[in-house]
Formats: C-alpha cells, sequence, structure tokens
C-alpha cells in the first residue's frame, strides 16, 4: 500500500497482485479498487502442500502474503533440483485443486497458483474498454518478463488488431493507435 501514499503519484494509475488490485489515476490517495471478489478455498490446501516441498528443498520458500496467489520460489536453490521440484510440486497442485478456479504456472524459478481470473491481461482489457468509452486509447506498452506475461501481450496484440481494422473500416478519420510489447531478456515470447 505504500504506493497509494506516496506524493506526486495521484496522476499514475497502478496495478498490483497480477491486476487484482488497481487505482485509477486522479483517485483519492489510498483507494484502490478490485476487478472481482474471491474465493480462497483453494489456499490452505496448495500452502499445506508447498510447505512440504519446502521443508524437503533447502533454499526454497513460499510466498503467502498475496490476497489472491500463492508462490513457490527455488531461485536460491541447486538449479537442478529446484528445477525437479518444481514440476513433481506442479503436477501434485493440478491433482489436488482440479476442482477449483486456479491456474498453475511454472515460471523460471517458482511455482505460482493464482486465481484464474485474475491476470495482467484480465486487468488490460479493463483499462482498455474503461477509456474506450472515454475518447480511445492511442497508445499501449507493455512490458514483462515471464511465462505470467504472456496474456497481458495476447491482450494487447487482439486490440491492435482490432483497432487497426476499425481505422481500415472506418468512414471518418481516426487515429492510428501505437502498440508497443517487449519482453525483457531471451526467451519465448508472444511479444513483438
Amino acid at each position: 500500500s505504500w504506493f497509494g501514499d506516496m506524493q506526486g503519484l495521484e496522476q499514475i494509475g497502478l496495478a498490483a497482485e497480477d491486476g487484482y488490485c488497481y487505482k485509477w489515476p486522479g483517485s483519492p490517495v489510498g483507494r484502490w479498487d478490485i476487478k472481482m471478489e474471491i474465493n480462497n478455498g483453494w489456499k490452505d490446501v496448495a500452502l499445506g502442500l508447498m510447505r512440504q516441498y519446502t521443508e524437503r528443498t533447502n533454499g526454497s520458500y513460499v510466498d503467502d502474503e498475496k490476497t489472491t496467489s500463492l508462490t513457490w520460489h527455488w531461485e536460491r536453490c541447486n538449479p537442478d533440483f529446484g528445477t525437479l521440484q518444481g514440476k513433481e510440486l506442479q503436477n501434485h497442485l493440478k491433482e489436488m485443486l482440479s476442482h477449483f478456479p486456479v491456474r498453475i504456472i511454472k515460471g523460471k524459478t517458482y511455482v505460482r497458483v493464482r486465481h484464474e481470473g485474475v491476470t495482467k491481461g484480465a486487468l488490460v482489457e479493463h483499462v482498455i474498454k474503461h477509456y474506450n468509452t472515454r475518447g480511445g486509447v492511442d497508445f499501449v506498452l507493455g512490458l514483462g518478463d515471464d511465462v505470467a506475461d504472456c496474456d497481458m501481450f495476447e491482450v494487447i496484440a487482439a486490440y491492435h488488431r482490432d483497432a487497426q481494422y476499425r481505422v481500415v473500416s472506418s468512414s471518418k478519420t481516426m487515429k492510428e493507435v501505437k502498440v508497443f510489447t517487449c519482453c525483457v531478456g531471451r526467451q519465448p515470447s508472444v511479444a513483438n
């Protein structure tokens, strides 16, 4: 919440927890909105399993401070053993959480479980729709460094395709939308 209390950020929009909570530009200091109410009944099951893996994987730890996700990290472990444990944990989580509305993501050195409706892409789509009702969006910049950013890149690309179609098919003059997506680091990505 320290972002909401910083002077000079009143006119900047911010988001946290993969888009679960966000602040519109010009919002009162300390006011954050949430995209949806969620049920976190899955967290106890996932946290118990992640703690078991933490006990048997030296250097690993669980980040359980977010409202909508839990993340098991192994960047401080032996990379080969951590990767092996991460894959095994991912498979166990898929089995144990199959009846919950969650998504399990294996990143470079982590396994994250998050509510399926909470994504960066869903937030970007929400923001674009909001501003399209207020004159439109003429510039979008999406930056990411992880597999968890793919849905955001896909939403931005779809918006760009739709915006190009509207410009070409419209009889009135419309401003061209400038869109840039960038994946930080060398890795496969849908970013351009």
